[in-house]
C-alpha cells in the first residue's frame, strides 16, 4: 500500500470528520427513539441512511491519503449517486404519472427510493470496486 503524503488532504479529513460525528451521532439518537418508541419505517430509512453517509465520511477520514481507498470510495459513491439517482427519479416521477390525483406522490422518491436507492448503490459500487482494483497494486 502506497501512503501518499497526509497533508493535500488534510482539510477532506478535517471535514469527513466533523461531518461523521454529526452524522453518528444523530443516528443513534434516531436509534434510542426508535428503540423507546417503537421502530417505523421512515426511523429505519433514517438511520440506515445516515449511518450509511457516516460510514463513508470515517472511511475518508481514516483511510483517504491511501490512493487505492481514494478509487474504491470514488467508484462506490458514484454507484450511490447513479441508483440513487434513478430510484429518486422513479418514486418522485413515478406516483405523479400513475396517480397525478395523490398529492404526496412525490414524498416516496424523496424518502423512500432515492435513501434506499443509495445506499444499494453505495453497496454495489464497492462490491465492483473490489473486483475492479482486485489486480491493481497501489
Amino acid at each position: 500500500m502506497k501512503v501518499s503524503d497526509p497533508q493535500p488532504f488534510l482539510l477532506e479529513r478535517i471535514s469527513a470528520g466533523v461531518i461523521a460525528t454529526a452524522l453518528t451521532t444523530y443516528g443513534l439518537m434516531v436509534l434510542q427513539a426508535q428503540i423507546k418508541e417503537g421502530f417505523d419505517t421512515l426511523g429505519n430509512i433514517f438511520i440506515v441512511g445516515s449511518a450509511t453517509v457516516a460510514i463513508l465520511c470515517w472511511w475518508v477520514v481514516l483511510f483517504y491519503q491511501r490512493e487505492q481507498s481514494r478509487r474504491k470510495m470514488g467508484l462506490a459513491f458514484r454507484g450511490g449517486v447513479i441508483v440513487g439517482g434513478i430510484s429518486f427519479l422513479a418514486g418522485f416521477v413515478g406516483p405523479i404519472l400513475l396517480t397525478p390525483q395523490a398529492n404526496q406522490g412525490p414524498l416516496v422518491g424523496i424518502f423512500i427510493t432515492g435513501p434506499i436507492g443509495f445506499i444499494v448503490g453505495i453497496i454495489a459500487g464497492y462490491i465492483f470496486s473490489i473486483f475492479k482494483t482486485r489486480g491493481k497494486s497501489a
